[in-house]
C-alpha cells in the first residue's frame, strides 16, 4: 500500500523519482525509525551522520518485539536456532544512497554492515565511460532494453545458454521467462 510510511516512500524515491512517489507524513514506527528519516531528510552529510550515529544507537533496542530480537541467545532448553548475525541494512542504504563517503564513525555499531557498504562502493554501477576504460576490472552489468556499455560477450542469469556478444551501443534484449528482469553480465571470459 503505498504511501503508508514516509520512510519507505523516501528509500523509493531513490530508486524512481519522488515525482512517482506518494506523499506521506507519517512514520508508522518512530522508534527507531524517526532518527532515520532525520538523516535521510538532513541538509548536509555531517548532520546525517549523527542522525545516522542516533539511529543505530537504539536500532537494536527499538526493534525488541521484532521476531529475530535475541535470537542469538538460547532458549530455556538450550536450543539456538535461526540465527546469522544483525544488520541494519537500511542504515547501510542511507549511506550509500546519500552518498555519503566517509562511514567510519558508524563502524563501532556491530550491526552497521560496513563491508557491505564498502563491496557496494567498490561494485557501483559504472558509467559508459569507466566500463570503456582499458583494464577496467568492475563487474559490469547491462539491463535489458539498454544500451551495450561495452563490446564483448555477455550472459543473463535470466536463461540457461544466454552467453553471446554484443557490440557496445547494442540495445540488450529482453529474455523473458519466470525469472524475473533480465540482467546482463560481463563475462570476464572474453575468449
Amino acid at each position: 500500500m503505498g504511501g503508508a510510511d514516509w520512510v519507505f516512500e523516501e528509500f523509493m524515491s531513490f530508486a524512481i523519482g519522488p515525482e512517482n512517489r506518494y506523499e506521506s507524513e507519517t512514520i508508522h514506527w518512530p522508534k527507531p525509525y524517526e532518527a532515520l528519516a532525520d538523516a535521510l531528510s538532513s541538509a548536509d552529510n555531517d548532520a546525517a551522520l549523527k542522525d545516522l550515529d542516533r539511529f543505530l544507537k537504539h536500532w537494536y533496542k527499538d526493534l525488541a518485539g521484532t521476531g529475530w530480537h535475541d535470537s542469538h541467545k538460547p532458549d530455556e532448553n538450550g536450543n539456538q536456532g535461526g540465527y546469522y548475525g544483525y544488520w541494519s541494512f537500511e542504515a547501510g542504504a542511507a549511506v550509500l544512497l546519500l552518498g555519503i563517503e566517509d562511514d567510519s564513525s558508524l563502524h563501532k555499531y556491530l550491526y552497521y554492515p560496513k563491508d557491505l557498504v564498502a563491496w557496494a562502493r567498490e561494485h557501483a554501477k559504472l558509467t559508459q565511460a569507466d566500463a570503456a576504460s582499458p583494464g577496467h576490472s568492475l563487474r559490469l552489468r547491462c539491463e535489458a532494453n539498454q544500451p551495450c556499455p561495452k563490446a564483448g560477450f555477455w550472459f543473463t542469469p535470466a536463461r540457461a545458454g544466454s552467453r553471446q556478444r554484443f557490440e557496445a551501443g547494442q540495445v540488450m534484449p529482453e529474455v523473458g521467462g519466470d525469472y524475473g528482469a533480465t540482467i546482463w553480465q560481463w563475462d570476464e571470459l572474453q575468449d
